[in-house]
């Protein structure tokens, strides 16, 4: 579901790979951003988000996530580029997960 969230992303089944090679393959490919959700028995539990080719990687645990299935009567998703709210986000460490989160996401086109 993560996918209907960000334009332009990717799900790739990580099956038996290695991360390493997972990070190596991205590199390769020239991709920009590496999303690795955790899961414990079918909920997920924690994300990972590591920025190519120089970082910054980070951590987030994920509490009372609700599915989209899990809704009633939801709509189609909208395709167009979410808004991104960073108000109050002054400190060091707001300002770093501001960067880390506003690059997944492109920049929408002056109209």
């Amino acid at each position: 579901e993560i996918r209907l969230v960000i334009p332009n992303s990717q799900r790739v089944n990580r099956g038996n790979y290695v991360i390493k090679d997972m990070v190596d393959a991205c590199r390769a490919n020239e991709v920009t951003d590496l999303i690795i959700l955790h899961e414990h028995r079918g909920e997920p539990d924690g994300m990972v988000i590591c920025h190519f080719p120089y970082g910054p990687t980070a951590y987030f645990s994920l509490h009372n996530v609700v599915l989209r299935h899990d809704i009633q009567d939801q709509g189609t998703v909208s395709e167009a580029y979410p808004h991104l709210i960073f108000n109050n986000f002054t400190t060091n460490l707001g300002r770093r997960v501001t960067s880390i989160l506003k690059y997944l996401f492109p920049v929408p086109k002056e109209d």
